[in-house]
């Protein structure tokens, strides 16, 4: 979407206009971030630093378990805070929710359930792109009084268990909802004039315990304290964020101290490793945690060729995970047969599906013939070369990518490789279907419902502003049934067995093809404390809490 600055430039303008000798913490990320929008972000760069400066209702702590944020508790059904009730016969949750008397936006303008009503309905148009429509179809109707303006009593659609998560942000109603009702009729129109776009640092526009102090596209964003975050004051009185494209010009900026710290997203693994390696003898260490995060080969199933199940399974038969791993980690990661983390309850120990000759067999059943050099295979006139898509810049990402063109050309496949930098890829090719086969990570959560990433109602097309995280394109009947069963079954342990038999359909159908599962790391100074865990894998999660001498 946006084009990539040389990154060296970013440090020279940043410290002259900044004085950045004066920030004591000093973050690079890799991949590029966009404007704060909670209704509109598609990049996980943006997202994880989300929690530094806007809050949700609920949040999960370092063990995965909800705890409020904005909100003051968590309705239940055992509190009484939350009801079944009857609607036409069908069954529905009423919940009662409260925010924080002294949540406020950081103009002081209280956060009321008119600002989360605003972020609903933002989210629930047809002309905004969301990445999970779910988080606002799942809700009918958000209501209070003039008397108490943060009561919100919300009605959902159905009564799923899981009507307490992964819920629409608020959003100022003073500063957003004019801009929304001059633009909510033209797609993508409020994306594109949102004040967290427009004006990303006026003031009003977060209630986190940061705000935005300056903000360029493409280089790099200032956070100082909001003076009136409901929660604990942060004690580092400001941070800077700087996009640096480059990975391998990382450890070159901390000894130059121009940086003090690493993002964990887009910071590549293999990088990670040698920094621990080093850190005894320098001022920074390695934060390592295990992630809910795989990385995969994410296919286009509108993709004439991958529309083909049988060439789907050949690919992934095709890729030796052992030896990859091995190869490019030294064994530090886990191959991956399967998308479901390896610390999750429902996770089993799958055999390598490692298997040239049977890859080969199915292919040539498939009709797809061998040419006479014995290099690529046609059928009907048509290559067998798929287009093949990473983040540029990422070196250990494109020599694994070449790595795994190498194992494709085992069975007669090419590659052909049309690489994109991660905003550009991540933020609109993927989105937009253009693409064949891609290499990304992507998490999934413990117990949290997987429908907007695989149900075929998630699908983002031209029609619904590229909403939806079903970037697969992929339709099953058998797991859209599986899907809507998880989200209305209330007993942890059958929820289990459903994400069983979803699993099995995933990969019996070779949706997409899991390679390894990652561990996240963040490089961050030795005297920083109160950094936990990263939420997700790579969002940073509740810095008030980090502290510096």
């Amino acid at each position: 979407m946006f084009k990539l600055l040389i990154p060296l430039l970013f440090i020279g303008v940043f410290t002259l206009n900044c004085k950045a000798d004066d920030i004591p913490l000093k973050i690079a990320v890799v991949q590029e971030f966009g404007q704060f929008n909670p209704i509109t972000l598609n990049l996980a760069s943006t997202e994880s630093f989300l929690h530094f400066v806007l809050r949700g209702l609920t949040a999960q702590d370092d063990k995965g378990v909800l705890i409020p944020d904005l909100a003051d508790s968590i309705p239940s059904l055992k509190n009484k805070m939350a009801q079944i009730i009857t609607d036409k016969s069908t069954q529905k949750i009423k919940a009662h929710w409260t925010i924080k008397k002294n949540a406020a936006w950081s103009d002081g303008k209280p956060v009321i359930c008119q600002d989360w009503w605003l972020g609903w309905q933002a989210g629930l148009s047809a002309n905004t792109m969301t990445q999970e429509k779910t988080l606002y179809s799942k809700i009918e109707k958000i209501e209070w009084t003039a008397q108490d303006p943060k009561k919100c009593s919300v009605t959902y659609t159905t009564s799923s268990w899981a009507f307490d998560r992964d819920l629409p942000y608020p959003i100022p109603y003073h500063l957003e909802n004019a801009i929304f009702e001059k633009w909510k009729n033209q797609k993508e129109a409020y994306d594109q004039n949102s004040i967290y776009v427009t004006a990303p640092a006026m003031p009003g526009l977060y209630n986190g315990p940061y705000v935005v102090e300056d903000f360029k596209l493409g280089s790099h964003f200032i956070l100082t304290p909001n003076k009136y975050f409901f929660g604990e004051k942060p004690k580092i009185l400001k941070i800077s964020v700087q996009h640096m494209g480059e990975a391998n010009s990382l450890q070159a900026h901390l000894k130059t101290k121009s940086i003090n710290m690493i993002s964990a997203v887009g910071f590549p693994p293999d990088m990670a490793f040698s920094f621990a390696d080093a850190e005894k003898d320098s001022d920074f260490k390695v934060f390592f945690q295990d992630s809910p995060i795989f990385q995969g080969l994410f296919l286009n199933h509108e993709s004439p060729m991958l529309s083909d199940i049988k060439i789907r399974k050949a690919l992934s038969l095709a890729i030796d995970r052992k030896k990859l791993t091995e190869a490019f980690f030294g064994g530090k990661l886990k191959p991956a047969e399967t998308f479901i983390p390896p610390n999750f309850p429902e996770f089993v120990a799958r055999k390598p599906t490692f298997n040239r000759a049977d890859a080969k067999k199915i292919l040539d059943a498939d009709g797809w013939i061998i040419s006479s050099d014995k290099k690529i295979r046609s059928k009907n006139g048509k290559d067998l070369i798929i287009d093949f898509k990473t983040s540029s810049g990422i070196k250990i990402l494109e020599t694994i990518q070449v790595f795994i063109c190498s194992e494709f050309a085992q069975i007669q496949v090419g590659c052909s490789i049309k690489n994109q930098p991660p905003r550009i890829l991540l933020g609109d090719t993927i989105s937009k279907g253009e693409f064949e086969m891609a290499m990304f990570g992507n998490s999934i959560l413990p117990d949290t419902s997987l429908t907007s990433m695989f149900s075929s109602k998630e699908i983002p097309t031209k029609k619904n502003s590229w909403t939806g995280a079903n970037n697969l394109r992929w339709k099953s009947a058998k797991a859209d049934q599986l899907l809507l069963a998880f989200d209305q079954e209330p007993n942890r342990s059958k929820r289990s067995q459903i994400l069983k038999d979803l699993e099995k359909e995933i990969l019996d159908q070779v949706a997409f093809i899991p390679v390894y599962h990652r561990r996240e790391a963040a490089v961050i100074p030795k005297t920083l404390t109160g950094l936990n865990y990263l939420g997700k894998g790579t969002n940073f999660m509740f810095p008030e809490r980090w502290k510096l001498p």
